[in-house]
């Protein structure tokens, strides 16, 4: 099931936060990018209506992240699009552990080489993006204190992912993603629909991320979550997200059975 495109423009604006007088504007942004070709798939001929799923809304909703901190539309546009993969597993990644009722947070670390036709080798014309996804759990562990009783390659790993985490920290655009998807549901429960609107693309997403070996947790875990982690979930918005990311996820194939 897919939006139109007036849902669509209340959904990106409910996300991003864009204010209700500054709504027709926002639709004239919406249609100049729909006509420069993003987000994917929405470009089409004349008298042919759009079609938008969740990966149209989470691109413009990314889009416009990269915006308000000073990228150009076309930088934007072409950091999402190069990086769209890496994106849809950090999405994918969130949900699952959201799904688990897990309390932690994900981010997207977006680092962009502006540089790189002097630091890729043989040169380069455009610019290189990378994009990590860290847990607040991961980020805090770059402070830890070695322990009396680690090991000395206990502490060279430690001292790595610490280097590794707080690099990329430095010298990164950072996205939280866990309430770019909670702000979702909200606009979603607006418009009278469920998660589940996009539980197929999601369950596509999955397998994609699962074929392409990125990180993930086993599917029969999604639903084993005990029943005191659906207090940690609940939110002023009266929305579940365990409930909305299971949702979301209920297309999702369990292991072994596709």
């Amino acid at each position: 099931m897919s939006l139109t495109f007036a849902e669509t423009h209340f959904v990106v604006a409910t996300i991003v936060g864009v204010r209700p007088s500054k709504g027709e504007t926002f639709k004239s942004r919406l249609k100049q990018w729909q006509k420069m070709g993003f987000p994917e798939g929405t470009k089409v001929g004349r008298g042919v209506k759009a079609e938008y799923g969740a990966l149209q809304v989470l691109q413009l909703a990314l889009l416009v992240k990269l915006l308000r901190i000073g990228l150009t539309p076309e930088r934007a546009q072409s950091v999402i699009t190069t990086a769209w993969t890496r994106f849809m597993a950090g999405f994918v990644e969130a949900l699952i552990c959201m799904s688990n009722g897990e309390d932690h947070l994900h981010y997207f670390m977006i680092q962009l080489d502006a540089l790189s036709d002097l630091t890729t080798e043989g040169g380069s014309d455009h610019m290189h993006t990378f994009v990590d996804v860290f847990t607040d759990t991961e980020m805090l562990m770059a402070w830890d204190e070695p322990g009396e009783d680690w090991t000395e390659e206990e502490k060279e790993q430690q001292a790595y992912s610490s280097f590794l985490v707080k690099n990329r920290m430095a010298v990164s655009i950072t996205v939280e993603i866990d309430s770019l998807l909670m702000w979702l549901w909200a606009a979603l429960a607006a418009l009278g629909k469920e998660p589940a609107i996009f539980a197929d693309e999601f369950a596509e997403w999955e397998k994609t991320c699962r074929e392409i070996d990125f990180r993930y947790q086993e599917t029969q875990k999604h639903f084993d979550t005990d029943a005191h982690n659906q207090s940690v979930a609940s939110r002023a918005t009266g929305i579940d997200r365990v409930d909305a990311a299971r949702s979301a996820l209920s297309k999702v194939v369990q292991h072994g059975e596709d």
